[in-house]
């Protein structure tokens, strides 16, 4: 490349983002899409349509899911003069991003021009878009492959042709031009080690990704259970078990078969009947703001060009410094950086200005030391603008951090479930957050339900293990809940008794009140053999009696235990004050002493050893006395 290109080059580069401004943009939005375009308006009328055409032909091929319900948003350039400075490169004319920009999230397809030869890579990033709407992701491999294979979609009338290869990647691997990787390297690779890869390796890669794709739909051996396979693996299943158990092959197998199938490659094309929808449906023309066009660009660039973008929305500051979205970007950008300070200075002024926005809130509600009017005025934006946009994934995330970081697991459980619901993320993260915050929030029984979740839906051995720790440690706490539970009804503690006025008497002098059976009905352990209770347990077993029971405690020093006519009192000292407690059910009383439980103790009437106790006991509900004694902890 000479110099004086090279300057040319560089020059358009800088004139880039001042070409985009000079535009006149205008947002059209209907049911299923929001079309942000510099184009003319009869343009963008025609794109509204084919994008509706794109649709209802992925609708028609099962490819789109029905539950979808969020607007695709298309950014539609007027040619590479414009679009370059937002290409990711290599010349690319479209792609698919999920764009979380301030408080909303995006599925948002990036085109360059509008022009029938965009229409393959159009269909090519809208396979990508659907693939994103359905539940469970799909490996690398597997996602390009569909997204290639459909790329040579073909309307004619009422009919779509489908199927068709793709000339270049054919010419290519039949003139040996690309190097074959081995499969199980193809279906072991992420998006990440792909990038990694050179521009030849990288082509490579899409060009084998569609021909196994091209195979297992086509191929008169795959083709009838192609669907099945496809939902295996969306399920987080190993590619070699749905091999095996949908085809009854192997990964070797394939290897050959792919390599026959493309070498005796014939006609593979298949039709279907297909509606046109006519025109775009509801179609409007919302004003558009002068700052909206471009901070939306901007967007596009905040991962993959971080300098320019915040250039680009210094410029905007200044131009529109009254508006609170523009602070809000440049404070993110700032944070995501690690620069807070600067940060937190751009927050303060998009809360002078009025936002809304809750991470702002959230993060200025940390900086402030965490007041509770803060907090809670912070979780109530972060809960109504998770209402509103529950897919958001960089919202999602940062308000279960944050629910975490502030011991609000009851929260964070609710909105772990509503994301793991909305079905836009891997199943197995939400159900496993989901899992951990009702485990974290003392709720064992629905925690068990959301791990299990997680463990079926584990893409790998690891994830598996992950699930399966924690969900160990739920088990581990209902076990203790069980026992607790047992022990609570053994000790009487929701039974209907008799009150003190019906129980037996006692005498005087130090004699033993007598003990009466428990009944049957309402015992279901063995407590003389109950010796060795750890006192976590026991622990358990008060948190369900005041928790889940009812039930009240208290602490003091032992005084006096007084026989009467009828039943018998506990006198303790406790903040100064005298606290009596009926005892109407001896044998139902749980009494333990440093964290073992005994079960042979004996109340005996009259003063008592100073010693520091801690009781348990049920309300009463007539006037004049504390209650019926349940729990006796000795220290």
């Amino acid at each position: 490349m000479t110099l004086a290109r090279t300057v040319i080059l560089a020059a358009i580069c800088c004139l880039m983002p001042f070409l985009t401004e000079a535009a006149e943009w205008r947002k059209l939005q209907s049911p299923h899409f929001e079309l942000l375009t510099s184009q003319p308006r009869d343009v963008a009328m025609q794109t509204m349509e084919r994008l509706e055409n794109i649709r209802a032909a992925f609708t028609a091929l099962n490819l789109f899911p029905p539950s979808a319900t969020d607007r695709l948003t298309v950014v539609l350039f007027s040619g590479f003069n414009e679009y370059g400075f937002y290409s990711p490169g290599h010349m690319v004319q479209a792609y698919f991003t999920r764009m979380d920009w301030q408080t909303t999230s995006r599925n948002v397809i990036v085109v360059s021009d509008f022009s029938k030869d965009v229409d393959p890579v159009l269909y090519h990033e809208f396979a990508h878009y659907c693939s994103h709407e359905f539940s469970g992701a799909l490996p690398m491999w597997l996602e390009e492959g569909l997204a290639s294979f459909h790329q040579t979609l073909e309307f004619e009338g009422q009919r779509l042709i489908v199927g068709k290869p793709i000339a270049k990647f054919v010419k290519l691997i039949k003139g040996r031009k690309i190097q074959w990787v081995p499969l199980g390297d193809l279906f072991s690779m992420d998006s990440t080690l792909r990038d990694n890869h050179g521009w030849d390796e990288t082509t490579a890669l899409y060009v084998e990704s569609w021909a196994v794709v091209h195979t297992l739909a086509t191929n008169p051996r795959y083709a009838a259970k192609f669907g099945q396979f496809v939902a295996r693996m969306r399920g987080g299943d190993a590619v070699q078990n749905a091999l095996a158990g949908v085809y009854g092959t192997t990964i070797a197998q394939l290897r050959g078969d792919v390599e026959e199938h493309i070498d005796k490659l014939g006609r593979t094309e298949t039709t279907v009947e297909f509606t046109p929808p006519g025109s775009a449906s509801a179609v409007e023309e919302p004003p558009l703001e002068p700052w909206e066009a471009r901070l939306f660009l901007t967007g596009l660039l905040v991962h993959r060009k971080p300098i320019e973008a915040e250039r680009d929305l210094a410029t905007l500051s200044k131009e529109f410094p009254k508006v609170p979205q523009i602070w809000e970007a440049l404070g993110n950008l700032k944070f995501d950086r690690g620069e807070k300070a600067m940060a937190f200075r751009y927050y303060r002024t998009a809360v002078d200005l009025g936002t809304e926005n809750p991470i702002v809130a959230m993060r200025l509600a940390d900086k402030d030391g965490s007041q509770p009017e803060a907090i809670e005025k912070a979780a109530a934006l972060l809960d109504a603008s998770l209402k509103r946009d529950p897919r958001n994934g960089r919202l999602r995330m940062e308000a279960l951090a944050w629910a975490f970081t502030h011991n609000r697991y009851d929260q964070a459980a609710v909105w772990a479930g509503r994301f793991a619901e909305s079905g836009d993320v891997r199943d197995f993260e939400m159900n496993l957050t989901a899992g951990y915050s009702h485990f974290r929030a003392n709720d064992p029984k629905e925690a068990e339900l959301w791990l299990k979740r997680a463990v079926e839906q584990a893409g790998d051995a690891s994830e598996r293990q992950r699930a399966k720790e924690i969900l160990s440690r739920v088990e581990s706490a209902l076990e203790k809940r069980r026992f607790a539970d047992r022990v609570a009804d053994a000790v009487g503690l929701d039974a209907n008794f008799a009150s003190a006025a019906s129980t037996p008497g006692a005498s005087e002098g130090g004699s033993a009140i007598r003990e009466p059976s428990l009944p049957p009905a309402e015992s279901d352990i063995d407590r003389t053999n109950d010796t060795s209770v750890d006192s976590e347990r026991l622990e358990m077993t008060l948190t369900v009696f005041t928790r889940d029971r009812g039930g009240k405690v208290a602490e003091g020093v032992m005084q006096e235990l007084r026989c009467l006519d009828r039943g018998a009192q506990l006198v303790i000292l406790s903040e100064g004050k005298r606290f009596t407690v009926e005892i109407d059910q001896p044998n139902n009383i749980l009494i333990t002493r440093r964290g073992q439980h005994v079960s042979d103790y004996e109340f005996r009437c009259g003063r008592q050893k100073p010693e520091r106790v801690r009781i348990g006991y049920t309300p009463a509900e007539a006037p004049g006395r504390a209650g019926f004694l349940r729990i006796l902890q000795f220290d």
